[in-house]
């Protein structure tokens, strides 16, 4: 074969491999490009779920606890989150909380216990029959139909009731959340406007999920408590760098 035979085939064989680099190349970034895109609108997607189903129901549960669960105890929750992971399991729950503390959280949270007045108020934001049911509560109709009975099996049915939009709302929280951790959307696009009601009302929640989680290797809402950790982490952070940052402002300007 001659030299000009051989020069021929190497460059046909370079174009040839050139061609199909740059091919790939093209299929590639078309590919990422519709993924992209496919993540992106997932995102907005679950934004939207995440304003029309979960919401209404952070608003119902997040009324009732600001008011019943113990301040103090809840500022424990949220120091221990600034230093790091929650677990969310029982072990940890009761290494947080002394015998005495989370005596007073069941007893805060005790179904039975929780006023009729602030039920019908958490109720009005997913329903909206909460003046009806007012006026029905101050008129004689309850009397005559149930006696004496009556706020007992009313405060029975909107306990029932709150019961249900708290799990409803875990496992809205472990569906939505299942989508980030596993990059079928992109957490970027929705973190910053909705990172402080999902991490606030998770840590409302803490008691809640913790007390369920007896085992740690079959633990319940494991979807939810990864990306709690992971935006958690975010926020402490930015947090950190925030604070850095005013430490260093204030640094240079005494330095004046």
């Amino acid at each position: 074969m001659s030299t000009e035979n051989v020069i021929t085939i190497i460059i046909c064989l370079l174009t040839a491999y050139i061609t199909a680099r740059v091919t790939v190349y093209h299929y590639r970034q078309e590919f990422l490009k519709k993924h992209s895109k496919e993540d992106t609108n997932k995102a907005v997607e679950l934004a939207q779920y995440y304003a029309t189903n979960i919401m209404p129901q952070i608003n119902f549960v997040t009324t009732v606890y600001k008011n019943v669960f113990p301040q103090h105890l809840r500022t424990k929750i949220n120091d221990a989150r600034s230093k790091g992971e929650l677990k969310f399991t029982s072990s940890e729950y009761k290494e947080l909380f002394t015998e005495e503390e989370i005596s007073a959280i069941n007893n805060a949270l005790d179904l039975n216990k929780l006023p009729i007045n602030l039920l019908l108020e958490a109720r009005a934001l997913v329903h909206t029959t909460y003046l009806d049911d007012a006026l029905f509560l101050e008129s004689e109709a309850p009397k005559q139909r149930f006696g004496d009975k009556f706020e007992e099996y009313m405060q029975k049915q909107l306990a029932y009731e709150f019961k249900y939009h708290k799990r409803t709302l875990l496992n809205a929280f472990e569906f939505f959340s299942m989508y980030f951790n596993t990059k079928l959307a992109k957490e970027d696009q929705v973190y910053q406007s909705l990172h402080q009601t999902f991490l606030a009302t998770m840590t409302y929640l803490y008691c809640d999920i913790s007390i369920l989680n007896v085992d740690p290797k079959d633990k319940f809402y494991t979807n939810a408590i990864t990306l709690f950790n992971a935006w958690n982490k975010k926020f402490n952070d930015k947090t950190t760098r925030q604070a850095k940052s005013e430490d260093e402002l204030i640094e240079r300007t005494q330095s004046y």
